[in-house]
């Protein structure tokens, strides 16, 4: 699990935010009488991007490299932590 360097919480994932053009096809729902929309694209302009944690919501990354590779150690994390916890558990019932 991931910890944030900010509040020091646990987190699983990042919310992502980023600069671009949203285009839809906005109408008025005969059903209700109201304006919905549908049919949403999104073309990003390179102009910024943002990680954020989950928790406190303080900006940790600017890039896609930085958070993919954070939320990947989070993982390495887990497989050794796993893997020591066998180790000692093993160790155990060879003394036993």
């Amino acid at each position: 699990m991931a910890i944030c360097p900010k509040c020091k919480r646990n987190i699983v994932e990042l919310n992502m935010r980023r600069t671009g053009t949203e285009y839809a096809r906005m109408y008025i729902d005969d059903s209700d009488g109201y304006p919905t929309y549908d049919g949403e694209e999104f073309d990003t302009d390179d102009e910024g991007e943002w990680y954020n944690c989950p928790e406190c919501s303080e900006e940790l990354f600017t890039n896609w490299d930085e958070a993919e590779e954070f939320l990947k150690g989070r993982d390495e994390l887990q497989r050794l932590v796993a893997e020591k916890i066998e180790k000692i558990k093993d160790g155990k019932k060879q003394k036993t």
